[in-house]
């Protein structure tokens, strides 16, 4: 009798396997993708005995392509390897950039039966869509063998697949993924726990703390190796790199938690595949897409979050070592933009479909934003002081100083020709003509969260968000487009009414853009409603679609049964989000290396009265440790250096009242952290008003709560 879903008892997900169990003789099957190796172990455990097979189905393809190749099979009867290879992909081109062989091995004696058969498969979730619904894959045969088991015992077998450019290559790497299986296992399960160790998170809601750290194992799983070092966008609709998607995630997937090797790992992959043609006009761009053999430059905002999180990978960092090496990318990127692709102004250009919000493409826009989109100008801005301060890192006075210049420019015209008078928000996009577009979407709010330094006056922000809360802001999540607007998708799949990309800009929720929308909320004392979207989360990451992760999309109007999530089942920029949420907003950390200083402004609520994490800076940590008392009104931070971390100014800033759901921010304090040392800071109030008190240098000075 086959293994199927309708026999499983059980599964169990941890962040470096899954284990299912299963009704028939209690059968346990386990799957494991071993760390920095194309290989993948499939362990089985079974009271069955006697004989039994085991059937691999092989679909060599991009996720996107439906076909049925011609396959090679090659049997090593000796060894037991089963290894396979499409006919028409020989060897590994520059344009078929990917492994040849696909080998499959097995640690007890089998015997290969073969029964080539092409086996059609549905994909439910994907036939929902209507998209990628079904495939054929390939069926060689079958590997037989016997299953012996007591009375006392399972017995066990395991299949390891390993991919390579040659017959050679794949073969000797399943073997060896036999061979290595419990130092493969042990390995990926250590660095797992040591991942979870550096994360370092404790907070007095336990239910957060552990949703936080599923999503730093999870968008862990998202970061490889294909073109370089990456992330990949969403499992399983987007395993290849996006560059908005990965820098965008770059700040909660890598510099929070202190992952700096890897970040800039991740720059320069995409630094090496920046369009560096300077007869195109798309000349400096890094690209929206980019996977073996296929490199695609659409995207308008893509290259200034590449450029923001250049400069504040240096800002956690300080790393002038690499902003020396990179900065002819950054000069390339900016001077390509203001030769080729800005108008009067300084606004840069682009198409209808180059912002997020690309579904249907230049030629089919479902949300055309062209050419002058809110969030692009605001990312142009910041990417060109972004690039200047690297500059003057650099002693680079030229371009710091007109880079600057155009950002000056840009952002006279932006709080001219954005500010919406009707509605106190900022109109979504410019048309062509000028003329301002009037819907209302979510993504004017990064107005107040990309900047390094207020773009806006506050006033003006604050009146923003309280439209993007009216309009955009649901319980379950942020809605790309006002509720009540004409062309509102309530569902993400109703297709008896319209494809799914017309509703994926339109009224999808996007998990991502709940991050945003707490940061802001947070910058404005908004800290009782920031938690109850960063709440709607925690319990997504548990109760609903793949366990510890998060999805890209949920419904605008939730079903009245049933899950409410869509889209890819794990998304990057989702968990990253959610990451950096934690560590720049509530524990409230912003290092600046480059300048010496380290902003600190917590945010707590009674729900979640303390926490407390590392945090890591230059080559050294922060431990800090926030507690409030919203009773008593009083409220405790303890900030730690280790004897790495570098002296740093920290300009702590308490919101007040203490655990309030709206607070304002209180008096700021301000001393010098050298390494090895702390401080603590506390807040009371006296004759009415705040205060805030640096305790002594020893320590000494009492603490108005008690730390945990």
């Amino acid at each position: 009798m086959p293994l199927s879903s309708w026999g499983l008892k059980s599964a169990c997900v941890l962040p470096q396997s899954v284990t299912r169990e299963y009704v028939i003789e209690q059968t346990a099957e386990t799957v494991f993708l071993a760390d920095r190796e194309n290989i993948l172990l499939v362990s089985y455990s079974s009271n069955h005995s006697g004989r039994a097979a085991f059937e691999p189905r092989i679909d060599i393809r991009s996720i996107w392509e439906e076909g049925q190749p011609e396959y090679e099979t090659r049997w090593d009867d000796d060894r037991r390897v089963l290894a396979l290879r499409r006919v028409d992909h020989p060897e590994r081109t520059e344009e078929q950039d990917y492994p040849v062989w696909v080998a499959v091995a097995c640690d007890r004696p089998a015997e290969f039966v073969p029964r080539e058969a092409y086996r059609k498969t549905t994909y439910t979730k994907d036939a929902a869509r209507r998209a990628m619904a079904s495939a054929i894959p390939y069926s060689p045969g079958r590997l037989e063998f016997a299953f012996e088991s007591d009375a006392g015992f399972a017995g066990s077998v395991t299949f390891c697949a390993a991919v390579g450019d040659t017959l050679a290559e794949a073969s000797e790497l399943a073997l060896r993924g036999l061979l290595d299986e419990f130092t493969l296992y042990d390995d990926k399960m250590r660095r797992t726990a040591d991942l979870l160790d550096r994360v370092g998170i404790a907070a007095h809601d336990n239910d957060y703390r552990l949703a936080l750290q599923w999503a730093a194992a999870s968008v862990d799983a998202l970061i490889m190796n294909q073109l370089g070092r990456g992330i990949f966008a969403g499992l399983h609709w987007f395993p290849n790199y996006w560059g908005r998607d990965t820098f965008i995630a770059l700040p909660g997937a890598c510099l929070v938690r202190g992952e700096f090797d890897t970040a800039r790992e991740i720059l320069e992959s995409f630094a090496a595949l920046q369009e560096t043609d300077e007869g195109s006009l798309l000349f400096g761009r890094i690209p929206n897409l980019a996977m073996p053999g296929e490199v695609y430059y659409n995207t308008a905002d893509g290259t200034w979050w590449f450029v923001r999180e250049a400069y504040e990978y240096l800002r956690y960092t300080g790393d002038l070592e690499f902003a020396e090496r990179f900065f002819p990318v950054i000069e390339r990127a900016i001077d390509g933009a203001l030769s080729r692709r800005t108008d009067a102004a300084g606004f840069l250009l682009h198409g209808q479909a180059e912002t997020w919000m690309d579904a249907g493409g230049e030629e089919n826009p479902f949300s055309p934003r062209g050419n002058r989109a809110v969030e692009v100008e605001v990312l142009w801005h910041t990417a060109l002081l972004s690039g200047a301060a690297i500059a003057d890192a650099l002693g680079r006075e030229e371009p710091a100083s007109r880079w600057r210049e155009v950002a000056g420019r840009v952002g006279d015209a932006f709080t001219r020709e954005f500010p919406d008078p009707d509605t106190g928000g900022l109109f979504d996009h410019l048309d062509p003509d000028g003329a301002p577009d009037r819907q209302i979407r979510p993504n004017q709010v990064l107005a107040a969260t990309v900047p390094w330094d207020g773009l806006l006056p506050r006033e003006t922000e604050r009146a923003m968000l309280e439209l993007v809360r009216e309009t955009c802001v649901l319980r379950h999540g942020v809605t790309s487009l006002h509720t009540e607007d004409p062309n509102f998708h309530p569902c993400h799949l109703d297709l008896e009414r319209y494809h799914f990309d017309e509703a994926y800009h339109n009224g999808d929720v996007w998990v991502w853009l709940t991050g945003p929308v707490v940061s802001a909320l947070v910058k404005h004392g908004q800290v009782g409603a920031a938690w109850e979207q960063t709440s709607v989360l925690t319990d997504l990451v548990f109760d609903e679609g793949a366990a510890g992760a998060l999805p890209e999309l949920r419904n605008g109007v939730p079903p009245e049964h049933g899950e409410n999530v869509a889209g890819a089942v794990s998304q990057a920029w989702s968990l990253s989000e959610f990451l950096r949420n934690f560590y720049q907003d509530y524990l409230g950390v912003r290092p600046n290396v480059l300048e010496g200083t380290v902003d600190i402004r917590p945010a707590l609520l009674p729900s979640c009265s303390w926490l407390a994490a590392p945090a890591r800076v230059g080559e050294g940590s922060l431990f800090v440790l926030h507690r409030v008392d919203a009773e008593s009104e009083r409220a405790c931070t303890r900030v730690v250096a280790d004897g790495d971390a570098p002296a740093l100014t920290v300009r702590f800033t308490p919101r007040v009242p203490p655990g309030a759901d709206v607070q304002e921010e209180g008096e700021t304090i301000e001393t010098v952290l050298e390494p090895g040392g702390r401080v603590r800071f506390t807040v009371e109030k006296h004759a009415g008003k705040w205060k805030t008190r640096l305790a002594d240098a020893d320590g000494s000075s009492p603490c108005p709560v008690e730390l945990p």
